[in-house]
């Protein structure tokens, strides 16, 4: 609350503070401090003395890409040459707030195009990597089942090798089967024979002996 202090102490103290933000090279801070002290020589309705550093911001202080701050000190010190009856300056400080609004305006547009931009840049990325990973997402479901259908064929292939094997086998053991029954049936007529010779050969000499 500066309402306790007289002009010349609030003027001193702000002086103060832009110098030591020199010092610093805070040329942004000391222009503000310069701002502070215009309205203190305002508000005492001397816009003579408040000019004066309204023109120190608009000179070495703020440079010509400081657009925002001219505007604001422009702005600042056209209503004071108003108020100072210096109607033909007022005029050319009018142009000038006039060319610095349109520049900001074209600032504000080009950024907000660069954000704009940068926004769709940025959403366009994401929603590349959200296909890209849609798209690694079904290639990999692709691969699982390409992967269990080979599976299912292995076991399948492996359950007919199993069932071939197995008949092959079967079908050896009936072979062999086969050939023991026949190996027996031909023994067995063999015996047969052997069996029909000999009660022939005892029918004979039965026969024989009966005659004598």
């Amino acid at each position: 609350d500066w309402g306790e202090y007289t002009l010349e102490r609030k003027v001193d103290f702000m002086n103060k503070v832009k110098h030591t933000l020199l010092e610093n090279g805070d040329t942004i801070s000391a222009a503000y401090a310069n701002n502070h002290i215009a309205i203190f020589y305002e508000q005492e309705k001397k816009p003579e003395e408040a000019l004066k550093y309204i023109r120190e911001n608009l000179g070495p202080l703020l440079l010509d890409n400081h657009i925002e701050y001219r505007y604001i000190n422009s702005n600042a010190a056209y209503r004071l040459l108003k108020k100072t009856g210096n109607d033909k300056e007022a005029v050319l400080m009018a142009d000038a707030v006039i060319r610095l609004k349109d520049s900001l305006t074209s600032q504000y547009q080009r950024t907000l195009l660069l954000g704009l931009e940068t926004k769709y840049q940025s959403e366009k990325k994401e929603k590349e990597i959200a296909l890209l990973n849609s798209q690694n997402a079904l290639n990999e479901l692709q691969l699982e089942r390409e992967l269990e259908i080979k599976k299912r064929l292995q076991i399948e292939n492996i359950l007919k090798d199993t069932a071939v094997s197995h008949q092959k086998s079967l079908n050896e053991f009936l072979t062999s089967e086969n050939i023991l029954k026949d190996a027996r049936l031909k023994k067995e007529l063999q015996l047969k024979a052997a069996l029909n010779r000999e009660n022939e050969l005892i029918s004979n000499q039965n026969q024989l002996k009966e005659t004598q």
